[in-house]
């Protein structure tokens, strides 16, 4: 008897291994007008490879979903058409909306969130913050019991707390600290180092 029972449990274990699944999800913002769209090495939001734009957090999510493979799935964290696609514009449009704490709709929504038992966020800091839009993800979904991973990108603030912020959002998630942080101005050539991060999440 003793035996089936362990059997059983490790069957069940085994299932609930294969089964588990990884969500990377990410909120960024390529810059398609100014000076910033023109020059990656300077700009706050934007890498090119391979002669396409990219924002950066996109860039560091799609490297981190492809490298984990089949068990993870890529989702944006999408506000349409809220922010204005000019650097100047979105500097100030950010810095009032932080100032009075709007927080933008979300065009998508994740089906199941419940297969999901890792969720990795992957975001720029915006004004030594977290990006509202990323607020309005976690104000959707109760996320206890998951583990939450961060990758962040930055003008030299580096994380700004954002952790913080999250485990604040999600209590009874756990934030791990095994964070990917990121120069804006590096994650063009950073790309072995997230894969590396990837492999250890």
């Amino acid at each position: 008897m003793k035996r089936l029972i362990l059997t059983l449990s490790l069957a069940l274990a085994l299932t609930m291994t294969a089964s588990a699944k990884t969500l990377v999800a990410y909120f960024s913002f390529p810059i398609d007008s100014g000076k910033e769209a023109l020059d990656a090495t300077s700009g706050a939001s934007v890498t090119i490879k391979d002669g396409r734009h990219y924002g950066n957090a996109q860039f560091i999510a799609m490297i981190v979903a492809d490298t984990l493979g089949e068990s993870a799935d890529l989702f944006e964290i999408d506000t349409g058409g809220h922010y204005p696609h000019d650097y100047k514009q979105i500097f100030n449009a950010t810095q009032s909306e932080q100032r009075k704490n709007v927080k933008p709709k979300l065009l998508k929504r994740v089906q199941n969130m419940a297969q999901y038992d890792k969720i990795v966020i992957v975001c720029p800091v915006w004004w030594y913050k977290m990006p509202l839009a990323v607020q309005s993800f976690l104000d959707e979904y109760d996320l206890s019991g998951k583990t939450i991973y961060l990758s962040v990108t930055h003008g030299g603030s580096r994380s700004a707390g954002i952790e913080r912020e999250i485990a604040a959002a999600e209590p009874k998630a756990t934030v791990s600290k095994n964070m990917l942080i990121l120069s804006r101005s590096d994650t063009a050539k950073s790309e072995q180092k997230i894969k590396d991060w990837a492999k250890g999440l």
